[in-house]
């Protein structure tokens, strides 16, 4: 494994530098720019010394679309970064993915539904009590 150097930090996605990618088709970005928007950017994108993309094209155009002011960042270099090892980064990033099974997407959407459930009625509870009222 080649030596690595490694800065965690934030941009504006327009500083990002996109050239020569392997994905063409990106897909549709609305539900990843929504929940990016809503929720956080769960996973950094990897950027070169230049500030080059290397990896995560699709959360940086969710970014954009969205109009994010910042997104997080890893840029990584190194003596022995090379473009034989950035184009691999490229293609495990996006060679070693495994969608939910059909059960485990039922399973994790039901659990969601259970906790916000819960986490409403415990707001319910509280905003009575503030109000002076027994739930």
């Amino acid at each position: 494994m080649p030596q690595v150097t490694a800065e965690v930090f934030k941009l504006p996605p327009q500083e990002i530098i996109v050239e020569n990618r392997e994905r063409v088709d990106l897909g549709d970005l609305s539900g990843l720019a929504q929940s990016m928007q809503m929720r956080m950017q769960i996973h950094p994108i990897l950027i070169d010394t230049n500030n080059k993309l290397i990896v995560g094209r699709r959360r940086l155009a969710a970014a954009l679309e969205a109009g994010m002011p910042f997104i997080e960042c890893v840029r990584i270099g190194g003596p022995n970064i090379t473009p034989l090892f950035l184009a691999e980064l490229e293609l495990e990033e996006n060679l070693h993915r495994k969608d939910f099974t059909p059960d485990e997407l039922a399973t994790s959407r039901a659990k969601i539904r259970i906790l916000d459930e819960l986490i409403g009625k415990l707001e319910r509870k509280k905003a009575m009590r503030e109000a002076g009222k027994s739930p």
